[in-house]
């Protein structure tokens, strides 16, 4: 069972099982915090022993030459597993050579030792002289999980990706029920959360896993309980049927499993979150990454519109208001322009001399001046007629296949083109030349955005023994782009940007983080509401931000990540209260880090309230935010909070009434909880704890 997107023809899947399997992640289960037990980490041990370390059984497959991968391995030359151990990790090379063909296959792995987490990537090297065998359906992973009990009752987690929808990162929750069904999900075009989200949680009787798939193209995971009663769990690329060349070398995409132990799901998404954060998660110049509460231009003035002269005085105007922003933000439109379109001019790579005769580099000057960074927006890979790359190298491009689905024909008639990042001649130019306008620019933020569908640019003509090969050295061209950046510039902070969070996974979150999860972006206080409680539950590093110091409005923008678009024009009382409510977030945004709870049901209903919970067991505080929409009649909610310990005791600070504090045990906390009013319609609280 394909699990389709509604309303695009494609199979996108992510969205509608049969309404009767569909159970919303609901809180519930009291738990303790979140920290890995000495028996996850065994068990973690354990698995990558019996699966990637002893010869003749693994977790991948693929067919060579019309033969599965488990039949001729073994004859096969091999290093056996080779470990090099480091403080956090360890890291594990299995080499496999053909001596027919020269086909070398190589497994690396890395098993975390602070976490019960272990990740794998296989590379295809042809070292002979002649071109391979095929190579087909190669599934990094393709392994089966079982209950202990020999039942064939298991749940699955998983959540949609972002399509500028209300219901973004949306989380579900589902039986798999038979063996006669196949649950499949993809992206939608080849953007690897567009639709759907590359992270789900397999529970099983005594514990699960949480899976995450790490390929920043058009992935596919399937589940399908076998008839002995074993689940079988397949991921990679959607379709690859191809030989390589001489020397020719491709990757799979990567498998990151986190195991958990229990009968609480939202343990296992909770040690993934960790996981993500102290492993995936980029580290400029070694350091946890400091995510920017940022200011963006444009909410003063149009993309089109901007210009050195206004940009250097709206930051001055900026630094003289003193509301806590770190970061100046440009977006699109810097460029040189046709038609006075942005979007049109996508394809020059070069400032608009007129507007900024002197480039960027006053900008970012004027922004370290006032002590803050300077970010600006970047959109390499797609190129538009009559712009510059378009007419100067349309050897590097992909045309507009005829093939693109019906619904994304405007790409093919209004002729946007594809660079191709896996042309060596183009990746070479193009990270030369984004290393000197990092440099040139001063840019210390790199925000990097691709709002095009690739799928179609990459499997159209495509040699009926070559499928799959542009996708992977495309995807593989992007890695080397962002990898040569943070080499070079190791305090740079990369802005993962693709129509709003539409390349969230985790190959792209160790190398950058989303400052924009959804284009779905101030336009909605309860679609922020719901994005923040379903992409909370997978990932750390996330958020949108808010245009208003509306009380509602801004507290359903907050999160890990902050950004706004503030006019400049604003009243001085605005600004007054912009820059307060700024202060105030400084104070509690690094709970937004911790374990992440939903303490009410997900809900789209203007009728409903919603409720969740961040704990930093390792601060011993946390945050509880709780909303009434405008048409709930419901004045105040009850919740109960979870992961704080039973015999501790907690102060509470309502926001809004500071003067209320109050002091609670963990285990009432817990048992009882504590009731939270709501006013007004609409109207949402914070409420800070603090463990005495």
């Amino acid at each position: 069972m394909m699990i389709p997107l509604p309303a695009h023809g494609r199979r996108a899947s992510c969205q509608a099982l049969l309404s009767a399997l569909l159970l919303l992640l609901t809180s519930g289960l009291q738990t303790w915090a979140v920290e890995p037990t000495a028996a996850e980490l065994d068990r973690t041990k354990a698995w990558a022993a019996a699966n990637l370390l002893a010869e003749g059984k693994f977790p991948f497959e693929f067919m060579y030459d019309g033969q599965g991968s488990r039949g001729i391995l073994p004859a096969w030359k091999s290093t056996g597993a080779t470990e090099q151990d480091a403080s956090q990790l360890t890291h594990y090379e299995h080499v496999f050579s053909d001596p027919a063909t020269g086909l070398e296959m190589r497994c690396s792995a890395t098993c975390y030792k602070d976490y019960p987490a272990i990740e794998w990537v296989l590379r295809f090297t042809n070292r002979g002289k002649q071109p391979t065998p095929i190579l087909h359906n190669v599934l990094p992973l393709n392994m089966d999980f079982a209950n202990s009990d020999g039942s064939g009752v298991y749940r699955l987690r998983y959540s949609l990706g972002s399509h500028e929808r209300t219901d973004d990162f949306r989380p579900f929750e589902t039986k798999v029920v038979s063996p006669a069904e196949t649950l499949t999900f993809a992206p939608v075009g080849g953007r690897s959360s567009d639709g759907c989200l590359p992270f789900f949680n397999l529970q099983t009787d005594q514990g699960g896993v949480c899976l995450g798939v790490g390929w920043t193209g058009q992935w596919q995971a399937t589940f399908r309980e076998n008839d002995d009663k074993k689940i079988n769990v397949r991921a990679g690329m959607e379709y690859t049927h191809f030989k390589l060349k001489p020397g020719e070398s491709v990757r799979s995409p990567s498998i990151l499993l986190v195991f958990w132990d229990g009968h609480d799901a939202l343990r296992g998404q909770n040690l993934l979150r960790a996981t993500l954060r102290e492993h995936f998660s980029p580290r400029p110049s070694g350091k946890p990454v400091e995510i920017p509460i940022s200011m963006s231009a444009h909410g003063t003035y149009p993309f089109e519109k901007t210009t050195s002269n206004k940009m250097v005085k709206l930051i001055e105007q900026i630094a003289a208001k003193d509301a806590g922003f770190d970061t100046f933000w440009i977006d699109t439109g810097w460029f040189q322009l046709i038609d006075d379109n942005w979007a049109r001019s996508v394809g020059n790579f070069d400032p608009d001399r007129t507007r900024y005769p002197e480039g960027m580099k006053p900008m970012s000057d004027a922004a370290h001046q006032h002590g803050m960074k300077f970010l600006l927006w970047f959109e390499p890979e797609r190129v538009m007629p009559d712009t510059w790359m378009f007419k100067t190298h349309p050897d590097w491009l992909i045309k507009p296949p005829p093939t693109i689905p019906f619904e994304l024909t405007y790409q093919f008639f209004d002729g946007f083109h594809l660079l191709d990042l896996g042309n060596e001649n183009a990746i070479k130019w193009l990270i030369d030349k984004t290393i000197a306008e990092i440099r040139d620019m001063g840019i210390d933020v790199y925000r990097q955005d691709f709002n095009m569908y690739p799928l179609a640019y990459w499997r159209f003509n495509e040699p009926a023994d070559r499928l799959g090969i542009r996708e992977m050295h495309y995807v593989e061209g992007l890695y080397r782009l962002w990898d040569a950046l943070l080499a070079e510039y190791p305090q740079l902070l990369i802005d993962n940007c693709a129509s709003g969070g539409r390349r969230i996974d985790f190959e792209t979150l160790r190398r950058s983080v989303p400052l924009f999860r959804s284009d779905m972006v101030f336009k909605s206080p309860l679609s922020n509401q719901c994005q923040e409680l379903g992409l909370s539950q997978w990932i750390p590093y996330h958020g949108v931000g808010t245009v208003t110091t509306d009380p509602y409005v801004f507290r359903s923008g907050l999160g890990a990540i902050f950004n706004t678009a503030f006019n400049i024009h604003a009243p001085d009382e605005a600004w007054k209260q912009l820059a307060a409510m700024i202060k105030q977030f400084r104070t509690y945004r690094q709970a937004y880090l911790g374990d992440f709870y939903p303490l009410l049901p997900y809900s789209l209903s203007t009728k409903a309230r919603m409720a969740w919970q961040f704990d930093r067991s390792d601060l011993g505080e946390g945050l509880v935010q709780a909303f009434r929409r405008e048409d709930c009649d419901a004045d105040s909610v009850q919740v109960k909070l979870q992961g704080l310990e039973p015999a501790a005791h907690y102060s509470l600070k309502n926001l809004d009434d500071p003067d209320a504090a109050k002091t609670l045990s963990g285990s009432e906390l817990m048992e009882t909880g504590f009731r939270i009013s709501l006013p007004a319609k609409p109207s949402a609280a914070i409420v800070l704890y603090k463990k005495l």
